[in-house]
């Protein structure tokens, strides 16, 4: 039952094997391609892609430094939170995570916890500039009841974490909602 909790119809079940998510270049042994080239050549596909990869969107590799930060957090909280947050999801908070949206329509700037705020005074669920009032960094790097993910993971993900941290500190504290 925990696991229908993330594999929701919303996120097609599979998390992980999207087009955004394998977009990109892989070293197959030496021979460095494109993942979803590379898929399409060996047969993969029933039918062929509606566009090449480099039409298509994709996901930046969130350890990647030379990829600016923004997209790097957007792409790792993409990958790791937007199939519960996004509409219909599984998450039953009001926000949605994708990084195909541009922050000002995922519904978390400023915004007031629908869940409790866990001691954070004045917490939101991201407070640009501020990290420390932001409660998705919060439950990031939580343990135990009120963590993120809540299911699925037992350690925090230190290298994610201070991604998400450093992204929230370099926004604009006058960023718009």
């Amino acid at each position: 039952a925990e696991c229908t909790l993330c594999h929701t119809m919303p996120a097609k079940y599979v998390l992980g094997l999207n087009t955004m998510q394998l977009n990109k270049v892989h070293d197959y042994d030496g021979v460095k391609a494109n993942q979803l080239h590379t898929f399409d050549h060996v047969g993969l596909f029933k039918k062929p892609p509606p566009t090449t990869p480099e039409e298509a969107p994709k996901l930046a590799d969130y350890s990647d430094r030379s990829v600016p930060l923004e997209q790097r957090a957007r792409s790792y909280l993409h990958s790791n939170c937007s199939h519960c947050h996004m509409k219909w999801g599984g998450g039953n908070a009001e926000f949605q995570l994708l990084a195909t949206l541009e922050l000002k329509e995922t519904g978390t700037v400023n915004t007031p916890a629908g869940h409790g705020r866990f001691d954070v005074a004045d917490g939101r669920i991201l407070v640009p500039g501020d990290p420390d009032r932001s409660l998705i960094a919060h439950r990031m790097a939580k343990l135990g009841l009120g963590r993120m993910p809540h299911v699925g993971s037992l350690e925090i993900d230190t290298q994610g974490l201070e991604l998400v941290r450093q992204w929230i500190k370099s926004l604009p504290k006058e960023q718009a909602e």
